[in-house]
This record gives C-alpha cells, sequence and structure tokens, in this order.
C-alpha cells in the first residue's frame, strides 16, 4: 500500500485526501492550523459566468460535474451538507453591458440562464442555473475530523526547507515523524517560497472580503455585480450564527502580499456593497488571506523533475472550490504512471509551452475589456491583434491600430474590411509619436497591445527598436484608465530583440506599486531566446 503524506489542509489538500483515500493509498494529514488561510475565509463559490466579458470557462462543465459527484460522495461518508446547488445572480453594472449580453452571449447559454426582470420588464440581469455553492467551513471541519479519526490526521507546522528528508525508497518529515512514499505540498501560497517548487504559484493575489449584518436583507441567493454578495455560512455546528450576515468581495492585490488588512480595501468592498443593496448595513468582520494564482489561470499539478517522492497540487486560486476535484483526479493520474512521458516538469507548470503567449495575452485583453471601451493596436502589424481586440469593444467602442509600415496599415484594413469591422481609426506613424500625442490629449484608454519585432512575411531587418518601444509603453501607461492593461510581448530571437526586451524590463522593474502592477511571463524558462510577455496592470481603484 502506498503511503501519501498530504502537507496542508485547504480545500486543495482536503479534496486530494479524500480522493487518494478513495484510490486505496494510506493518507496522512498534516496541518499547520493557521486560521486565516485562502481556503480559510473562502466564500466556496462556483460560478459559470464570470468577468466583464460575460464568459464560461470551456472546463467549467466538465469540472462542475466532477466536483458536484465528489462532494456529494463526501457528504453522504460524513452526514452533512456539503455542497449547495443553488442558482446565484448576476445583476448588470451598465446599460452597455445589458446590450452586450443580451446580443452576444444570451443565445450561448441556452438553458444554463434564466433572465431577471425588474418589476417593468426590463431585463436587469440573468440567474446562473449551473452555479452551486461548497460550504467551506463544513466541508474543512468535516475532512478534518474524519482523518482524525482515523488517526492519521496531525497538526504540525512543517518547515519545509529543513523537515523533508529524502529517502531512497520515500520520503520523511521528521518533525512529524513520519515516513512515507511520497509528500504532497497541497500548501497554497507561503510567504517563505517552497525550496523544492519555488516558482509555485507564480501570480498570487491577497484579497479581502468583509462579513457584514443586513436585518433587511432575505435574499439566499448569491448576488454578483463586479464583487459578490453571498449569505454567511458558518459551521452547522456554530451556536452564534445569525441569518442576516453577510460576505461581501473581494479585492484583488498583485503587490501588497503582505497586506495588512486596512480602511483601503474596507472603503473599497463598502463601495461595493453599495452598488449591490441600498440596505442599511454593519460591518462585523473584515479578513485578508493571499490566493495562489497562476499566471496561466490553471492548476499546477506536478510531481518534482528529480525527486519522484515530491508532487505539488496548487494554483486554484478564487476558483478551487470548482478545480479542486478534477484537479485531484489529475494528481492520481500522475502519481499511479509516474514514468509515463506525460508527466508535467514541475518547474515549468506555471507557464505551459502548449499555450502560447498571444493566446494568453489575448485572454487577458478578454477579461479587462468592456464593450464600448477605447483601446489601442500600437503595432498593427498584419491585423490579427486588431481584430481582436474590436471583437471585444464591439460596435459601441473604438480601437485606433498603429503601424509605421504603411504595408501593414493595408494589410489590417483589407483585414478589417473582410471582416465588416468598421469602428476603427488607422494610423501609418510611429506608435511612439502618435501615443505621445494621444497623452497630451489625455486621452484615456482601457487596454494597449504591443507585439514587437518584425511584421511577418516583411523584411526582417525592419523591426521595432528599444528607443521608440520605450517611449511609446511609457507614453502608453500614462493612457491607462483604472483598471487598464497593457501587454508587451518581445520577441527575442531577432537581431535587436535582446536589447528591445531588455529595455521593456527596464521599465517594468521602474514601476511603482500599487499603482502600476506587472507580471512577467516567458514562453520557455530554458530558452532565453524565447518571446517574453509583459503584462501591465493599472490599479483598479474605481471601476470593477
Amino acid at each position: 500500500m502506498e503511503i501519501s503524506i498530504v502537507l496542508g489542509q485547504g480545500i486543495a489538500g482536503s479534496t486530494l485526501a479524500w480522493s487518494l483515500h478513495w484510490a486505496g493509498d494510506d493518507v496522512h494529514v498534516l496541518n499547520s492550523g493557521q486560521p486565516e488561510t485562502a481556503s480559510g475565509i473562502a466564500a466556496g463559490l462556483i460560478t459559470p459566468i464570470t468577468g466583464r466579458r460575460l464568459v464560461k470557462a470551456v472546463e467549467f462543465d466538465t469540472c462542475r460535474m466532477i466536483a458536484e459527484t465528489f462532494y456529494k460522495k463526501v457528504e453522504a461518508i460524513v452526514g452533512r451538507p456539503i455542497l449547495d446547488l443553488t442558482p446565484s445572480v448576476r445583476t448588470f453594472k451598465k446599460d452597455e453591458e445589458r446590450t452586450f449580453f443580451l446580443q452576444e452571449r444570451v443565445h450561448k447559454y441556452g438553458d444554463d440562464i434564466e433572465l431577471v426582470s425588474n418589476a417593468d420588464g426590463r431585463v436587469v440581469g440573468f440567474r446562473m442555473l449551473k452555479a452551486a455553492r461548497l460550504r467551506v467551513p463544513d466541508y474543512l471541519s468535516a475532512t478534518r475530523d474524519y482523518f482524525q479519526q482515523q488517526g492519521r490526521y496531525h497538526q504540525q507546522h512543517v518547515n519545509v526547507s529543513t523537515d523533508i528528508q529524502l529517502l531512497t525508497e520515500g520520503v520523511k518529515v521528521t518533525s512529524a515523524g513520519l515516513t512515507g512514499t511520497r509528500i504532497i505540498f497541497c500548501q497554497g501560497y507561503q510567504a517563505e517560497p517552497n525550496p523544492w517548487f519555488p516558482n509555485i504559484p507564480d501570480a498570487p493575489v491577497r484579497g479581502e472580503i468583509m462579513k457584514v449584518r443586513i436585518p433587511s436583507r432575505k435574499q439566499a441567493s448569491v448576488e454578483h455585480r463586479g464583487y459578490w454578495l453571498a449569505p454567511y455560512q458558518p459551521q452547522a455546528s456554530a451556536q452564534d450564527s445569525n441569518t442576516d450576515e453577510y460576505l461581501i468581495g473581494a479585492t484583488y492585490d498583485r503587490v501588497n502580499l503582505k497586506g495588512p488588512v486596512d480602511d483601503s480595501g474596507q472603503k473599497e468592498l463598502m463601495k461595493g456593497l453599495t452598488q449591490l443593496t441600498s440596505e442599511e448595513f454593519t460591518v462585523t468582520g473584515h479578513y485578508s488571506a493571499v490566493r495562489a494564482g497562476t499566471s496561466n489561470r490553471q492548476p499546477i499539478v506536478a510531481i518534482h523533475s528529480q525527486h519522484r517522492q515530491l508532487a505539488i497540487l496548487n494554483g486554484m486560486g478564487s476558483r478551487a472550490s470548482l478545480l479542486a476535484p478534477a484537479a485531484a483526479v489529475a494528481m492520481i493520474e500522475k502519481l499511479k504512471n509516474q514514468n509515463g512521458e506525460e508527466n508535467q516538469n514541475a518547474e515549468e507548470t506555471g507557464r505551459k509551452k502548449a499555450v502560447s503567449l498571444t493566446h494568453l495575452a489575448h485572454s487577458i485583453m478578454r477579461r479587462a475589456i468592456q464593450a464600448g471601451d477605447t483601446v489601442i493596436d500600437a503595432t498593427a502589424g498584419n491585423g490579427y491583434d486588431t481584430i481582436f481586440l474590436a471583437s471585444c469593444v464591439t460596435e459601441t467602442g473604438r480601437v485606433l491600430a498603429i503601424d509605421v509600415q504603411q504595408a501593414a496599415i493595408e494589410a489590417t484594413k483589407d483585414r478589417l474590411q473582410a471582416a465588416n469591422v468598421q469602428h476603427m481609426t488607422l494610423l501609418a506613424e510611429d506608435h511612439a509619436q502618435v501615443l505621445q500625442r494621444l497623452k497630451e490629449q489625455s486621452l484615456q484608454v482601457r487596454a494597449i497591445m504591443f507585439n514587437l519585432g518584425y511584421l511577418p512575411g516583411s523584411d526582417k531587418q525592419h523591426t521595432t527598436n528599444a528607443d521608440t518601444t520605450t517611449s511609446a509603453i511609457l507614453c502608453g501607461l500614462k493612457l491607462l484608465t483604472s483598471g487598464g492593461v497593457m501587454t508587451v510581448t518581445a520577441y527575442r530571437g531577432h537581431p535587436g530583440g535582446q536589447e528591445e526586451a531588455a529595455a521593456v524590463e527596464r521599465i517594468a522593474k521602474q514601476q511603482t506599486p500599487p499603482h502600476i502592477s506587472v507580471d512577467i511571463i516567458p514562453g520557455s524558462v530554458d530558452n532565453q531566446e524565447s518571446p517574453i510577455l509583459y503584462v501591465f496592470r493599472s490599479r483598479d481603484t474605481n471601476d470593477r
């Protein structure tokens, strides 16, 4: 029998412990007992349609089916309610969002939604029928109780730098006196990096939520409108639970991971609450923790490339309730087939080579841009990014496409005409000069895309360069509205590419949080000539 040691008992660790137990392993769960973790304060929301673009992730239906089966099995064993299959409501923030949803989205979701109308018959939102909610406090306590009854739960602080001893055929946790076949790290974000998996997670985010009392509110469903408002769910055994308490969340801070909780987060949440309800409320709690996010928004399911008795399950961020059961299944498949080539190298999991940086940049932009926004393609090229941006802003928005080469502008114009896209301004000029002019005009834009290098299919000697790129990016940062995003994809394999990427890197390192945060995502961690994506985000303080 395999002896699996699961380090961490949040949503990921609990889910993996159950899955390994059902697979026949002798499972030991080690947990530090730290009270305020991301799982410990999680609302457990499973939300089908999310973001400004009101999209459903392609993996949602599969992951939800696996999650429902998994949590209902746990319920049957522990005899406690774990998963609530309750629809949630999304209300529109603006008329533009309502129009966009009714024209572009409603037909795609079919029986998964119901439109919600006010007393006058006007559609004001939609009900997500496949939404659900994990009762996180009950799930974590029921898991702890079950493994404790088996003598397999241990509250123990583990220093992963000093307490993990590798054996020829296994691993020993010296501080706990446990020896097993393997140890799987399920600790989420840790202030001190795990030396075995030092770059995971690679995009953590600190989030704050508040608990409020709203005596006049009787709504039992979760409501989304930029923020979310959900009934508070204490453990079923709690003696002091109040039916008029709610959770409001959540903030996103990629820069200030250490906190502390301060009044800026509370003010932001209170402003969000007033957008969700006009009812009077009293703040009764305020919590903060760091979510284990990843740059490609995918869970980390990996075995160490050299030490096969070490594995990690991490990086599910705010979607842990949905993703954990499917990720646990993937982990078991890897553990049972360790010699297969499909095993993912842990050092590369945060940046999968199969996901192109172009697709990643588009995914980031899609989540940031709303219908009606003004955006810029600073390097039009053959028009592919221009077409993409046009689809994001729809006919109510505006796209400015710039390229110094007339051939690029003509190629972009032809592509736009073929697609019958008309809400465009095409400029055959140096992007540094154009963005400087726009800055002087105090234009504000939601998004800017740079795709550096040469025009595909043309003279490779004619490329963007470090000097003009630097000027253009610096001007672009001044143009971004609150919550805006700028992506810069630099190609390092052609002459001058390394110097241009280094110039962008210098700009990235000069940014002062919290006003601008920067993510740096290489196409390959072991190829210095691979493309590299820089994501500049203007702190979102007003518009969510």
